[in-house]
C-alpha cells in the first residue's frame, strides 16, 4: 500500500511529517533505487 514519504519518515522516529517535509525540499533525503 503506498505511504507518503514523509510519513514513513515521522514513523520511523525522525521527527515530525513537517519536519521530513522540510528535508525531502531541500533535497536531504535519498531514496535507494
Amino acid at each position: 500500500m503506498p505511504q507518503r514519504l514523509q510519513k514513513l519518515i515521522a514513523n520511523a522516529g525522525y521527527g515530525s511529517r513537517r519536519w521530513a517535509e522540510k528535508l525531502i525540499e531541500q533535497g536531504r533525503v535519498t531514496l535507494n533505487s
